[in-house]
């Protein structure tokens, strides 16, 4: 083992001398933060541990049992050896801590008051020699597969290990290797059953309450697992109808999850298809049916899609894995999507999924194959966005390979009954939408300017008393979009709540950098900055706007726009 970065003394503490003359002579220094003592137990280097140990004694134990304020994330040398694996290491931490005469409690009694599980770390870390090892070794390292005294079941841990990546683990692991290891666990006896997770399992004082289940193993199987191990989880007694929380990046704990949930939005068509065949007659029918505490079924799972979160093969594949699944759900319950909840429904949820481009075309098709009724492609999400708005909100988020597919999209639902003239719970309207799109690096088409305008009320203000064309003047880049409103009857005298007309506006308004196929920007000039500006200011005054009109803070859009061309001048934009 090479301690390299160790072997002069760090920056922050020149004058601190070497912590211990290393095995081969070498003199090496810490970092202040015990970094050299957990690179050894890392390396599972026990000659210069016990070098560590005889110079410095035992500090990089912690604070014993009367430090009652213990910091749960504090760094533990025996949690470090047990996720490297490192057998020997862990022997020789034992027997460090065992023939220190200052400890003041047995290694056990410190491993319940930390709530340290080492078969369970090894479990986590997919460190199968370890984990084979602890059971068999007996006190204080060793470790009961079914212990009820653990909140961390050993088995929930190795499961769980099929979703780490390489980075997590610290290597290499595949996947097979760690459902090898799962089964090995379950031929030696690890309970399925016991190594759920309960709410309130390690509060004594509300053993009475009904119990909640937080963790199955089930459920942390459902995004990785084959469907062979799918299929041996619920021959061990599995609960496949389960509900129990999950979290949801961008939604937080999700309580009344089911398997199906989650393999759904994985996209793990072998575990549902081991799911399937486990229902009994019409038990997968209701189990589609079978909403989280968010409202979601396993078809909105599936279309909103957890897939980012995982290792994928190509995009090909993989959406027509989602495909399938989302087929396969429909046909149990063509009802579903149908059902509409706080988040929308069927078509809410594609449109907002992780799929773009020509995936989402797709997700839109099927769902639209199920001839849905009339106000499911209009229902609302908790903005009071229909599929629609969502999709015009976002649209200038597509990425260069996706942008073809937008206006397909767009006519896709206008063809199978959008409603264009609906608007969100603040007010805004489709034009709002396209108006207001964050990154604006490309102009509004014209040609759906013309398809949308006709339904809309041109001039409808927003919460803020923003209307659309508000929007389109501060947005120098929309010279056509901030045009053909205002020949079609928009308000250029507008007022939002800050007094600004569209004229305050643009004449605040930028011309941002916008990208290029190739993924570099390309940055305005002045001069492209000001004759932009210059044809917008010329548009709206054209339309009946005053340069002299002042805002709430008595600013006219003659002083803004002094004030905004002396900023390009200096380059401050």
């Amino acid at each position: 083992m090479s301690y390299g970065a160790f072997s002069e003394p760090f920056e922050e503490f020149p004058d601190i001398p070497p912590m211990i003359s290393a095995s081969d002579g070498s003199a090496l220094y810490d970092d202040g933060w015990r970094s050299l003592v957990g690179t050894i137990i890392a390396a599972n280097d026990v000659t210069n541990l016990y070098r560590y140990a005889e110079v410095h004694g035992t500090c990089f134990f912690g604070p014993g049992a009367e430090v009652h304020e213990w910091n749960p994330d504090e760094w533990d040398p025996f949690l470090l050896a047990a996720e490297k694996g490192n057998i020997d290491v862990l022997r020789t931490l034992a027997e460090i801590f065992q023939s220190d005469l200052s400890q003041m409690e047995p290694l056990e009694a410190r491993f319940r008051r930390k709530n340290i599980h080492l078969l369970s770390v090894a479990c986590l870390y997919a460190r199968f020699e370890t984990a084979e090892y602890l059971p068999s070794c007996g006190p204080p390292l060793g470790g009961k597969l079914n212990d009820q005294e653990s909140t961390d079941p050993p088995l929930l841990y190795a499961v769980a290990a099929l979703g780490f990546t390489k980075e997590r683990l610290g290597r290499d692991v595949e996947k097979s290797e760690i459902e090898n290891f799962v089964y090995r666990l379950l031929d030696r006896g690890a309970s399925v059953r016991q190594a759920n997770r309960y709410a309130n399992e390690d509060q004594p004082d509300q053993q009475s309450s009904p119990k909640v289940l937080l963790k199955t193993v089930l459920g942390a199987a459902a995004p990785h697992a084959s469907y062979r191990l799918a299929s041996r989880l619920i021959a061990e007694g599995a609960d496949i109808h389960a509900q129990q929380e999950w979290y949801v990046l961008g939604e937080g704990d999700v309580k009344k999850v089911t398997a199906l949930h989650i393999a759904s939005g994985s996209w793990n068509l072998e575990f549902i298809q081991a799911l399937v065949e486990n229902y009994s007659d019409g038990e997968l029918a209701k189990a589609v049916t079978v909403a989280d505490s968010e409202g979601w079924l396993p078809l909105h799972w599936a279309l909103f899609s957890l897939r980012n979160s995982f290792i994928q093969r190509s995009e090909e594949e993989t959406i027509s894995k989602g495909l399938k699944i989302v087929e396969l759900l429909l046909e149990a319950n063509p009802d579903t999507v149908n059902t509409q909840g706080q988040d929308g429904a069927a078509f809410n949820f594609a449109v907002a999924g992780m799929v773009d481009g020509a995936g989402r075309l797709l997700f839109v098709k099927l769902l639209l194959d199920t001839k849905p009724h009339a106000n499911t492609l209009n229902a609302r999400d908790q903005s009071g966005d229909t599929a629609l708005l969502h999709v015009l909100k976002h649209h200038e988020g597509c990425s260069w390979s996706h942008k073809g597919y937008f206006m397909p999209l767009i006519d896709l639902l206008l063809a199978h009954g959008a409603d264009k003239s609906l608007y969100d719970n603040h007010g805004q309207t489709v034009l709002h939408k396209l108006a207001s799109s964050p990154t604006h690096n490309e102009p509004v088409c014209p040609n759906l300017l013309e398809v949308l305008i006709p339904f809309v009320d041109i001039n409808q203000a927003d919460a803020n008393s923003w209307t659309a064309l508000h929007f389109m003047a501060r947005n120098l880049r929309q010279l056509t979009a901030s045009r053909l409103p205002v020949s079609r009857g928009a308000n250029a005298s507008a007022i939002n709540k800050k007094g600004n007309t569209p004229l305050h506006e643009a004449v605040g308004g930028r011309l941002i950098r916008r990208g290029k196929k190739d993924g570099s920007l390309e940055w305005p000039t002045l001069s492209e900055k000001i004759q932009a500006q210059d044809e917008i200011i010329s548009i709206l005054q054209e339309a009946g706007a005053s340069m002299d009109q002042p805002n709430v803070a008595g600013k006219t859009s003659a002083e803004l726009l002094v004030d905004k061309r002396v900023q390009w001048e200096k380059g401050r934009e």
